[in-house]
This record gives C-alpha cells, structure tokens and sequence, in this order.
C-alpha cells in the first residue's frame, strides 16, 4: 500500500517525531522488517543492539531504553494519526508489528475563486521572492542547518536576507541563526519555507544590512507572516566599522536573537497570545513561559502555578519532551529545598520523568537542565559522570543562556572548578541581556575566592538579594572578609528575616549542601 520511504517520510513531515533520531530510527527498523516480513524476529534484545547500539550483555531488566521507546512512539503515532490525511499507523501493546490503513477523509464541494485560494494568489509573488533570496543566501551558506520540518507544538520561525547581503550582514545573520537553533522553544526552518500558521504562529525574522558611511547599521525586523504584522524591530549599531571586531558583532547577534527566542522571550510571549491548530500544545507552551517567570519572580505563588500546569500535561498522550524537562527541574528544586514539597519524594518523581525520554535528554533544553541538576543530586553522585552530562551540554548548547547558567553554576558549587565557572558566566554576559542571578553569584564566589579582601565587595555586590539565602550568604561573608560593616549588617538582618539566627546557622546550611568543600571552607572559616 505505502512504501516504508513514503511513511518515513510523511511521519518526519508531521513533526510529531521531534528532534529525536532515536524515535525515527526505531520506527525505521520495524518498517523495514515488516516489508521484509521478518516482524516475528523482532525481540527487545534485537531492538537495543540494532537501533540503540547496546552491547550484547544488555538485559531488559536493567535497561528500560527499549520500553520507554516503544512506549513513546506508540504515544507519537497516535499524535500522527490524528494530523495525516492520507493513512494512520497503530502499533498495538506487546507488538511490534505496525497496522497500517488508509485514512477516509470527507469530502466537501468546492469553489474555484474561494477565499483561500484569492489570498494563496495574492501572496504568490512576495513568497516567491523570499523563496528565491533565501535559496540564493543558503547556498552561499552550506554551513548552515535548518529543520526542513514545520512543527505542530511549538513556534515556526525562518531568518531571511536579501540575495545581496554585505558581510557585515552576513556575521548578523550566522549569530541569529546560530542563536536560535539552539532555543528548542522555537523551531528554526529553512529561509526558503512557510510554515501554516495554522498549526502554531510563524515567524519570519528579516535582516538587512545597509553601510551608512563609516556605520554599519543592521535592522532586525520580526514579523509574523501570515499577516505580515511587525511585532518588534531593533538596530544592531555596532559603531564605526574599523573599531570593531567580527566577533564583538556576532555575539550582538546572538544577543539579540536569544532576546526574540528564549523561552520566556519576545516571540514565546507572542505566540502564547495566538490562536494554535492545537489548543493542549499552546496550552502547554504558556506553561513553559510561566515557569521561567517563576524563575525572577522567586515566590512560591508563582511557582507553584506553572507546578501544577505541567503536571496536567503529563496526563497527555504524548507529553512534550520541553514538559517533562521542566516539570523534571520543579521537582529536583523541591528535592534541594529551595521550594516547598508538594509530592513525597520529588527526586524520584523527576528521575521517572527522566527516564521516560531516556538519551533524548539532549533534544530539549529544558530536559538537558533537569539531566545536569539531576546528575549532580543524586545519591552515589559520580564526578565523572556529571564532567560528561556538561560536555556534552556546552557543545550542543554552546550559545544558550539557559544551559550555559546552569553548567556554571554547577561547575562551581558541586564541582570546585570556579575558573570553568567564571568563563561560562562571562560568555553568559556576552549572549544574554538579562543579568541572572545565578550568575552573578558565580561571580561573587569567584571573587572571595580569588581577590585580595580590598577588591572583593565591589565584585560581590552586584548579586545583592535581598530575599536570596544563596546571595545574603556569600555577600555575608565577602564583607566580613572585606571588613565592610555596613553589609555585614545589611546581610546579617537579611539572614535574620530568612531564619537564620546566627553563624551557626549559617554554617549548619552550608556544610548541609553539598557544596564545594574549598568553599564550605572559606565560609566556615570567615564566619568563625
């Protein structure tokens, strides 16, 4: 009836798949031994050596990798079914053969000069001119990669250029490019497509560059497409061109670009007041926004909000792989005390919402923090580890606000490696506009650590907090160090309010975390 390249290759198209590779290859292998009429041969052992590269010692008692998967892709060819137009997939439980029907749609009486097809006419030549600018750009740019695939669960986004672009243009264009595909809270396709906005909002990010004497000025118009309604534009003014560095200008691009496409950013908070295809997956999206608002708010209010959204996700066919992330960080944030616990044991509500993505932790920035915050809590912590779950983060993520805090921070308070944890917070500085707390923290830590006691306030003080324990602690501490009695006062009544009665207390909290000890120590010994 099908070939397994037409299903392969429509199932990609729907975008239910993802990201993952994973998915797409298991469903790949049952295809290709069903056309082969070799179903009946098909074993979990087969599965994880052929799909999932396991060694030939593996034991399904022991690895959940092939039920979770399996699991997951039943959930996802359900999500198909319910979009394609041409034939459904069921993969029914304890099975591995998948049932494949045609699908009958309805049908109804047309118009030749309907009201889609005048507007389709009408928008015939201006796509057809960003089609050819954009085909001319990215063959210019073979280095680039776009998903091909619009997606039906988050925001389609194309950056697009003039065919004439100068190379001052183009450095602006590869740190937008560069920037966005790493924020899996949109999906980056290729400058030549247009995405329905039928399914989710899309986007179409314009860049031109204009030389204006010694200036090079770069606007950056973000419009969404189907109306064509300019909903933010900005200058990139780099100043007189002999003054600047390629460098200095991509990291204003990246800057920029994650300003428009982080999680809590200009088009997320866009998209979440539009109309979605489905209404669950914008739902959800906002729920994602709301967490990252938690994030600066800090009040268990606001926590507990998106807490309880993401948790109705779960209920879901399919969750998105960004809820669990998410809902995964809330929880291992009740397990290290900095939010009141709403299950019995958080942690091990996380680690099962880990396990059901299993090595696809990396498509997702929200399930990469959850796998570093995980890494680093859990009991029989292993160093080594966690070393590989941030190496693996930094390359995949290299220019992403979001993952590079969390490394940093980790790096330094679980792992002692402070100079590590300085440079990624100085790169954050770099790609982020936003100053986040945590960063500055890094920061503070560094400098007791580092500087003579007549430097150390003025690199301690931009963390300030009131409402922080982590930041009154530190600061605390940099100012008996520093012998400023002002904010040893100010931190001191601060702690107070937070419940802390005295250095004892302090102390207690700090040697309770697990902290790095050269840290521990200094507080310790400041404090006494």
């Amino acid at each position: 009836m099908y070939s397994t390249h037409e299903i392969l290759s429509e199932v990609r198209s729907s975008g239910v798949l993802g990201k993952s590779e994973r998915q797409y290859n298991l469903l790949k292998y049952l295809l290709e031994k069903q056309e082969q009429k070799l179903t009946g041969e098909i074993k979990a052992y087969s599965i994880a050596l052929d799909v999932f590269g396991r060694s030939d010692n593996f034991e399904s008692s022991q690895d959940s990798i092939v039920r979770v998967e399996m699991f997951r892709l039943r959930k996802n060819l359900k999500a198909f079914n319910s979009t394609s137009k041409n034939f459904t997939l069921r993969l029914p439980q304890k099975s591995y053969f998948i049932e494949i029907a045609k699908k009958q749609l309805k049908t109804k009486p047309t118009k030749f000069f309907d009201r889609q097809k005048i507007i389709l006419f009408s928008l015939l030549i201006p796509v057809t001119t960003l089609l050819m600018s954009g085909m001319v750009y990215w063959l210019s740019h073979p280095q680039m990669k776009y998903s091909s695939l619009c997606s039906y669960i988050i925001p389609n986004v194309a950056v697009v250029t003039k065919q004439d672009i100068d190379p001052i243009g183009s450095i602006v264009y590869n740190g937008y490019v560069s920037a966005l595909d790493q924020q899996t809270s949109v999906n980056l396709i290729e400058p030549t497509k247009i995405c329905s906005s039928k399914l989710t909002p899309f986007y179409q990010v314009h860049i031109d560059s204009l030389y204006l004497k010694r200036n090079v000025n770069i606007s950056i118009t973000t419009s969404l497409s189907k109306s064509d309604e300019v909903i933010h534009s900005t200058v990139i003014d780099e100043g007189p061109l002999k003054e600047q560095t390629n460098n200095a200008l991509f990291y204003t691009a990246v800057r920029a670009a994650n300003d428009l496409g982080k999680m809590n950013g200009i088009i997320p908070r866009h998209a979440g007041r539009l109309k979605w295809g489905a209404k669950s997956a914008r739902t959800n999206y906002n729920c994602l926004i709301a967490v990252y608002d938690s994030f600066v708010t800090n009040t268990d209010e606001d926590y507990i909000k998106p807490l309880e959204c993401l948790e109705k996700a779960m209920d879901e066919e399919v969750p998105p792989i960004a809820s669990v992330g998410a809902l995964s960080v809330l929880y291992l944030s009740q397990n290290r005390g900095g939010r009141p616990k709403t299950v019995e044991n958080p942690f091990i509500m996380a680690k099962q919402l880990l396990d059901t993505v299993g090595d696809s932790w990396i498509d997702d920035v929200e399930t990469v923090m959850a796998k570093i915050y995980f890494d680093a809590e859990q009991d029989g912590y292993s160093s080594e580890r966690l070393k590989d779950t941030l190496n693996i983060s930094e390359t995949h993520y290299s220019l992403n606000p979001q993952v590079l805090v969390t490394a940093s921070v980790i790096y330094g308070f679980r792992l002692g490696d402070w100079e590590h944890a300085k440079n990624l917070s100085d790169l954050v500085k770099l790609i982020h506009s936003e100053r986040d707390s945590s960063v500055l923290i890094v920061d503070a830590v560094y400098a007791l650590l580092t500087l003579p006691p007549d430097k150390v306030m003025e690199n301690c003080l931009p963390a300030v907090s009131q409402y922080s324990i982590s930041s009154n602690i530190i600061i605390h501490t940099c100012a008996l160090m520093a012998g400023d009695k002002k904010w040893v006062e100010k931190t001191r009544m601060n702690l107070q309010n937070l419940g802390f009665e005295n250095s004892d207390d302090i102390i207690q909290f700090v040697v309770d975390r697990p902290y790095d000890p050269v840290l521990v120590s200094k507080i310790t010994e400041t404090l006494h």
